[in-house]
Parts: structure tokens; C-alpha cells; sequence
């Protein structure tokens, strides 16, 4: 295995890891924010 391949991997696991966690954090506070208006 390319260890290249393996750390450009492990990069994008990460990335999605942020963009899920972003993505749902704001639709954790929009539902916050439709409960409260």
C-alpha cells in the first residue's frame, strides 16, 4: 500500500468528519431555534 495513498485517505476521512459534525451542529441549532421562536 502507497503510504502516500494511506495519508491522503486518512485526510479525507477527516474532512468529512468536519463537515458532518459542522452540518449537523447547525442543524442541531436551527431545530434549537424553531423550538424556541
Amino acid at each position: 500500500m502507497n503510504m502516500l495513498n494511506a495519508g491522503k485517505t486518512i485526510d479525507e476521512k477527516v474532512n468529512v468528519s468536519i463537515a458532518i459534525g459542522l452540518f449537523a451542529g447547525k442543524m442541531v441549532t436551527l431545530a434549537r431555534a424553531a423550538e424556541l421562536s
